[in-house]
């Protein structure tokens, strides 16, 4: 930001109250970080200060004060005086360091590259708390920019170009529409492109971007996007682990009827994790993130109605939700419900039944289904006998750590 359009003061002033909210917000931020440690301040190129003179001046700072201790008065006046903060903030840079990852941003929250730290002339280095600041940065919101477009259409079109819907696909395409809706401010496309930096789907994975873009899309109301960040907060990812934020979100989505945050939400109840531990509310969520499809919530009640906890044991009922999420290929669902038809609990026996649920779910890596599968091929009872296909799938489900199935590999082994 800085350059020639930059060097009257008055010309700097008119941009920066372009950006004020986004100027005081950081200000406030840093000024409270410096006063409890965990921001140190400094000059990188002591032999610019002219610059940061000249600009002082306007606002009455006159050049003499500068003589005596000029280091330690000018740290403590820019970033204790929002008027002279604001003055020089084209001159800042925000050192900012996140597992093991380095970040500029000037004074408004932009990244920067690190050029523009090379030739700062006013270093602000975040050594802690670096969470809370990224945090700040994720709720800032950019000046919108006009679009011959509009957002509603750039995002549509950019959905069709992600997902091929009447348009041949184009992953390239769809990000390049989903930027410039964003700079429009369009939630949707916040949310949707923050979940393709997380995963690194059409542009590089950028965790930091993604909790970004979630975090704007969030403070617009968007439930998945509050669903996702909360995830990120939950987990640690790219951020630190936060989980009261991560309840937090999870219940603004929850609000606005979000199936896979219910479920989210009733897991943390469930464990009282950073919430009061609920069975019978986590039920009720779970049941309404079932009813709306989420396989994980339904194969959870099915576990829950299978043992009878927190429910009354009801095996006609568990049946039915491991077969709903299993229809949706949900492995811990297949290898269940492969045990039921296997042992005739709460169906009638089906050993063919169980063999192709076994190896639907072995096939996504489930411990148990392998371990099983394996030893009716090392039997040849209900398949036909195969030992090394039996060897294969023990071996793949000891490697997970199941007892059965090494036990069942050592006599292999010795056959």
């Amino acid at each position: 930001m800085r350059g020639p359009n930059y060097d009257e003061f008055q010309q700097w002033m008119a941009s920066c109250e372009k950006n004020i909210s986004s100027c005081e917000s950081i200000y406030y931020f840093l000024l409270n970080g410096v006063k409890n440690n965990s921001i140190s301040v400094g000059f990188h190129r002591t032999r610019d200060q002219k610059i940061i003179f000249n600009r002082l001046e306007y606002i009455g700072i006159k050049r003499g004060i500068f003589r005596n201790n000029s280091h330690q008065f000018l740290r403590d006046k820019i970033i204790q005086d929002i008027s002279a903060y604001r003055s020089v903030a084209d001159l800042i840079c925000i050192h900012f360091v996140f597992e093991g990852s380095e970040c500029f941003y000037n004074a408004l929250g932009a990244e920067l590259g690190v050029d523009f730290y090379l030739n700062s002339e006013f270093l602000i280095r975040i050594n802690s708390n670096t969470s809370e600041f990224f945090k700040l940065l994720t709720i800032l919101k950019p000046s919108k920019k006009e679009s011959g477009e509009g957002n509603k259409d750039l995002y549509e079109s950019g959905y069709d170009y992600y997902t091929g819907d009447g348009v041949e696909q184009d992953i390239e395409e769809a990000v390049r529409l989903f930027k410039l809706a964003v700079e429009n401010g369009d939630a949707h496309a916040q949310s949707i492109l923050g979940y393709m930096y997380s995963i690194g789907e059409g542009v590089e994975k950028d965790l930091m971007e993604a909790i970004r873009l979630y975090g704007l899309a969030a403070e617009q109301g968007d439930a998945g996007a509050q669903n996702n960040l909360g995830l990120m907060c939950e987990h640690g990812q790219g951020i630190m682990k936060d989980i009261e934020e991560a309840v937090r979100l999870y219940k603004l989505a929850v609000e606005q009827g979000e199936s896979v945050a219910q479920y989210n939400l009733a897991r943390m109840i469930y464990e009282g994790e950073g919430v009061e531990q609920d069975i019978e509310e986590a039920v009720r969520l779970f049941t309404l993130a079932a009813e709306q499809g989420s396989a994980d919530a339904q194969t959870r009640l099915a576990h829950m109605y299978e043992k009878g906890i927190g429910v009354e044991q009801d095996i006609v009922e568990a049946v039915r939700f491991y077969k709903l999420a299993s229809n949706q290929g949900n492995a811990y669902a297949q290898s269940s419900l492969g045990y039921l038809y296997e042992k005739g609990i709460g169906v009638e026996q089906d050993m063919m039944e169980a063999v192709r649920l076994y190896t639907l779910a072995s096939e996504q890596g489930d411990a148990y289904a392998q371990g099983s599968l394996g030893y009716m091929y090392s039997k040849g009872e209900v398949v036909e006998k195969n030992l090394a296909e039996a060897i294969r799938l023990c071996t793949l489900a000891a490697e997970q750590g199941s007892v059965k199935a090494q036990k069942n590999l050592d006599i292999l082994k010795r056959i």
